[in-house]
């Protein structure tokens, strides 16, 4: 008999896959900048990122940083009436949305609503 590590086994129960995901309708993306401390008595600029979109019959708004200094703008590549993937996570803290290039944005949920 084979033992099968029970963190694999939690590791497969969380994953996410593409039945978790939900199509969203981009409602609105902005940005602001302002500084960060780096721990250390440095502070570096940042981008605070807004993100709202529709979907299932709510409306998601959730805010994440980017550094400047990786010379990314990321809200930029988001454009409003667009259709995204989108998932939320297990405990509702996080918006999960692929973007354009594939890759999983991480943003932290700040409003729901009930979509208009």
């Amino acid at each position: 008999m084979r033992i099968v590590p029970l963190v694999a086994i939690v590791a497969l129960a969380y994953s996410a896959n593409a039945d978790d995901y939900s199509t969203a309708t981009i409602v609105d993306a902005g940005q602001s900048t302002g500084l960060v401390s780096d721990g250390g008595g440095g502070l570096y600029p940042t981008n605070q990122n807004t993100l709202a979109l529709e979907m299932d019959g709510m409306r998601i708004t959730a805010t994440y940083a980017t550094i400047l200094a990786s010379g990314k703008n990321a809200a930029a590549n988001f454009i409003v009436g667009t259709k995204v993937q989108a998932r939320i996570d297990k405990n509702n803290k996080w918006l999960y949305v692929v973007r354009e290039d594939g890759k999983e944005l991480r943003a932290r949920i700040t409003r729901r609503a009930i979509a208009d």
